[in-house]
């Protein structure tokens, strides 16, 4: 199935609140180059078990990739590259895609990206829910494991792009500072710990097995 692309006018119909952004444009460098996204367990590729745990939380699933485009968009979305060629790390994924989003769709104060690394299968299928219980006006709602925060996962107000814009026309990169100069609301998602595992060597790819999700993840987003 091809990607759907509409412009603002359609989109009037059906307006997007949420989407949800596969972040897959990194350099998998840990894995000679070999892209990560497509490193399969239990069956499917990494993304598409992360995919298959965003898709029922958001209105639409986009994907930033910087590489193997064809292939991304098989799996049937919209798929976004940076704006430059300098690969400068996940935060230009997001700032092309909240580009996208404001040329694409209606943007109000309500629309948000609900965001996600391609290499955390176990990511909660409630993770939207666990973010927007404690939501904060224009402010960036991010996990908390029981070490540290987890910046690649949050919810992230499309109030914020000029702000994102500003940061990376700066000089800088760090995912993690961006989102502590936002000033964000930190949620602690310490008993999802195990979610949040992400694989960044084939050693961490075989402990998938090993690791055991709360009861609590399993619940539906509605209720």
């Amino acid at each position: 199935m091809l990607p759907y692309l509409c412009d603002k006018t359609c989109a009037t119909i059906h307006p997007m609140t949420t989407f949800g952004l596969i972040l897959a444009g990194g350099k998998s460098s840990r894995f000679q180059g070999t892209d990560k996204s497509w490193l399969e367990w239990n069956g499917l590729p990494l993304i598409e078990h992360v995919i298959n745990r965003i898709q029922p939380q958001v209105d639409e699933i986009l994907i930033s990739a910087n590489r193997d485009i064809d292939k991304y968009q098989a799996l049937g979305f919209t798929v976004i590259s940076d704006l430059t060629d300098e690969l400068l790390g996940p935060l230009a994924g997001i700032r092309a895609t909240m580009s996208y989003i404001d040329n694409q769709f209606p943007v109000t104060d309500d629309t948000n990206l609900l965001t996600a690394p391609c290499d955390m299968p176990l990511i909660p299928k409630n993770l939207k829910t666990l973010l927007s219980d404690s939501q904060f006006d224009k402010q960036v709602c991010v996990a908390k494991d029981s070490q540290r925060i987890q910046p690649l996962v949050a919810l992230i107000p499309m109030a914020l792009q000029k702000h994102l814009t500003h940061f990376l026309d700066s000089g800088q990169r760090k995912v993690e500072q961006w989102i502590l100069d936002t000033n964000p609301h930190i949620i602690d998602l310490s008993k999802y710990s195990n979610s949040f595992y992400n694989v960044n060597d084939l050693s961490e790819l075989r402990n998938l097995d090993a690791m055991h999700e709360p009861k609590n993840n399993s619940k539906e987003l509605n209720p």
